[in-house]
């Protein structure tokens, strides 16, 4: 460009947009030229008013792709000039900075964060460091195709999706068999495309019986492809509430079915062999350690088998919401999203994924675990106590849980002692309305100060985590009694009760025995053995 003194440029060429492509024409002196090489404003049809162009103006819009495009010939000679005068040093690149294909994230940082001069531009990769593509996924049609847990929501969905696939036999087990209508139906689709299918009742957990059922594949059906373990069941408690008898209902189906699926298929050549395990197995979720640990033991299964040389691959599932056991809860559903953050995706979308994890290389042992679920980003380390770990650093909400320890290290027998009743109160309440925020993941400003918890959505797995949040904000051991029927301000009370008067307080197992024992004591006897039964609950906490 050469610059004219006091009288403005010979030639603008211009990228800007609105103001300031505005007065870019008007920096031009009598007969300059204006080059737009922009698109924003035309594709925003951005009006310009005609007045500077009385100073006889010229206006060119390029755009070099329909140059290239309509006009090859003209485009590769301009292309070829450009080139030869940057060779011959007659043209400089202008400043500019560059990033190597491999480190294109930072290229994207800094673009960003709006903090670099020119343009940004990445290299192409270097030769031969490019991973060549993955071997595209394909179903074997000649060999036997086996799904466990078949006749459930998730599972139908994947027999279909193998079908759809190109099975052609396949062996659907499920302990309670094809009973019900979407079962029967799922058989009938089945048989009317032409796929072989036998329909077992096998308990999984029972080894010879298992064996059975691959002696009669052996001798009926093509050799076994696959394997996928979908079978599950479903006992959500807090840990204090599971016996033995529960942990076992939901292990035994996927653990003790995963470790007879590997010892039955040793010595065969297969193609795949993939556990379903869950997002939860990752982040953790109170009243599911049972369902948690079984998950756990899937993944450590595919590790072994991997190093082991086996194929094998767990994927842990986020929320399958059209169907299986969250799609008839919209409360589990809320549930989880609440707690962890994650989201819930349909089960069509969820097995299109699992076709590029099973597309992976399967002799890399940190493949054996892969985990699909999405996640509005919102993950909050105060919530699960593992995602304070490095592990999970980019999931978690650093502002949110900034806030949350905010809320942390009420001294409450000082507030007590230094305020008044009522100012106690508030301050108390104020601190249970921040929590109870956070556990029902709503505004403060929406929680009621005196309807019950429950009315406003308050579940007992919700009060659990709730009474932890206030134990660990005020520094003492609560025990909320039907939590869900208090108000905020009946928490509080309950709270500050614990300061004031501790020896007042019956021990909840105390009074609970007293209740179970009240036809036995004689109605002289009762307010004596009450009071009792308080005296050796103040002294067993002394001592």
């Amino acid at each position: 460009v050469r610059r004219i003194a006091g009288n403005g440029v010979d030639v603008v060429l211009n990228s800007l947009a609105g103001e300031a492509m505005e007065r870019s024409i008007a920096c031009l002196r009598p007969f300059g030229r204006f080059i737009e090489l922009g698109k924003r404003d035309y594709v925003t049809n951005t009006h310009i008013g005609l007045r500077p162009f009385r100073k006889n103006l010229s206006y060119f819009g390029i755009d070099l792709a329909q140059l290239i495009s309509n006009r090859p010939d003209v485009g590769a000679r301009v292309y070829e000039e450009v080139m030869a005068r940057f060779a011959d040093g007659r043209f400089k690149p202008l400043p500019h900075s560059v990033f190597e294909a491999d480190n294109i994230a930072e290229a994207f940082h800094l673009m960003q964060h709006s903090s670099h001069v020119g343009k940004i531009v990445v290299r192409r990769p270097r030769d031969g460091s490019v991973r060549a593509a993955n071997k595209p996924l394909t179903i074997d049609t000649n060999g036997t195709h086996i799904v466990t847990g078949a006749f459930g929501g998730f599972g139908m969905e994947t027999v279909k999706w193998l079908a759809e696939r190109g099975a052609r036999h396949m062996v659907l087990i499920g302990r309670s068999g094809a009973g019900t209508p979407d079962a029967k139906n799922l058989l009938r689709n089945l048989a009317d495309r032409g796929i072989k299918v036998l329909a077992d009742r096998c308990d999984v957990t029972d080894l010879r019986a298992l064996e059975r059922l691959f002696e009669k594949i052996g001798t009926t059906m093509p050799p076994v492809a696959g394997v996928i373990h979908a079978a599950m069941v479903l006992d959500d408690a807090i840990v204090k509430n599971l016996d033995q008898d529960r942990f076992h209902r939901v292990l035994a189906p996927k653990v003790t079915g995963a470790e007879n699926l590997d010892l039955v298929t040793r010595g065969q050549p297969l193609d795949y062999f993939v556990l379903f395990s869950s997002v939860t197995t990752m982040i953790g979720n109170p009243g599911q350690g049972n369902y948690v640990a079984a998950n756990a033991y899937l993944e450590g299964l595919a590790r072994r088998r991997r190093r082991e040389g086996l194929p094998a691959l767990a994927i842990g599932w986020g929320p399958i919401t059209d169907v299986g056991a969250v799609a008839r809860s919209d409360k589990l559903l809320g549930n989880l999203k609440k707690l962890t953050g994650v989201n819930g995706m349909r089960a069509r979308e969820a097995l299109d994924l699992m076709v590029q994890a099973m597309e992976q290389p399967g002799d890399v042992p940190d493949l054996a675990v892969l985990t699909i679920s999405p996640n509005d980003g919102s993950f909050r380390a105060g919530r699960l106590p593992v995602l304070r770990s490095p592990t999970y650093r980019y999931f978690v909400d650093a502002a949110r849980g900034q806030s949350e320890e905010e809320a942390v290290g009420v001294d409450l027998r000082a507030l007590v002692k230094n305020e008044s009743p009522d100012v106690a109160r508030r301050k108390v309440a104020g601190a249970v309305v921040t929590q109870v925020a956070h556990v029902l993941r709503c505004r403060e400003e929406d929680v009621s100060l005196v309807r019950p918890l429950g009315e406003i959505g308050l579940d007992s797995l919700m009060a659990l985590e709730l009474v932890m949040n206030l134990e660990k904000c005020f520094g003492i051991d609560i025990t909320l009694g039907g939590s869900a029927a208090l108000s905020v301000l009946g928490v509080a009370d309950e709270i500050i009760a614990h300061v004031t008067a501790p020896t007042s307080r019956p021990d909840p197992v105390m009074a609970s025995l007293a209740e179970q024992h009240l036809q036995e004591v004689r109605p002289e006897q009762l307010v004596s053995a009450t009071h009792t039964l308080e005296d050796d609950a103040v002294r067993r906490r002394v001592n």
